[in-house]
């Protein structure tokens, strides 16, 4: 045996130049054989049962704010001053921005805390000024109110009426007519 294993070692030792790849030869390629492809079945898609949500809660929708910089500027006429009862009387006020839609200006008229006239206005008069003129005699318990009066300018929402700015107020005094 033990000489088997010499001539082993002898064999792989003395010719190592007959196992390796001399460049007249040639490599084989290999080739795999193609596999078949599966055949498409049909198979039909599953459908769930839907699911219903609920539909969502509505809710109002958010209001812009009032910028801190606005300002309501009353213009006339200057406080204290004095109107027959059977007089007119314009009112002048500025609104430093543009209103809004759904935004209105409320002028009120005010006495003892009970408001004597209320009136909205939608649009103003020229650019960003107001005016109202009131005919007192066109109210019939205008001989009612002699004595001071407040008049202020608010600015809201037309389907809220809850200030979101007022004006300074201003006394008016109203004087017996003629």
């Amino acid at each position: 045996m033990l000489l088997t294993l010499a001539v082993i070692g002898y064999v792989n030792v003395a010719e190592p130049k007959a196992a390796a790849v001399q460049p007249t030869q040639v490599a084989i390629a290999t080739t795999v054989p193609r596999q078949a492809t599966p055949q498409q079945t049909a198979i039909p898609p599953t459908i769930l049962p839907a699911t219903i949500l609920p539909s969502p809660t509505p809710s109002q929708t958010p209001q812009p704010a009032v910028p801190t910089a606005a300002a309501i500027t009353l213009l006339g006429p200057p406080t204290e001053s004095a109107v027959l009862i059977n007089g007119r009387l314009s009112f002048y006020w500025r609104y430093s921005e543009t209103l809004l839609p759904g935004q209105q200006m409320v002028f009120t008229l005010s006495q003892n805390d009970a408001p004597l006239v209320t009136v909205p206005i939608s649009e103003p008069t020229l650019g960003d000024t107001f005016q109202l003129l009131l005919d007192f005699t066109e109210f019939e318990d205008a001989e009612s109110w002699p004595g001071t009066a407040v008049w202020q300018v608010h600015l809201e929402r037309a389907s809220e009426q809850t200030p979101l700015l007022s004006s300074e107020a201003r006394l008016l005094i109203f004087l017996p007519g003629n």
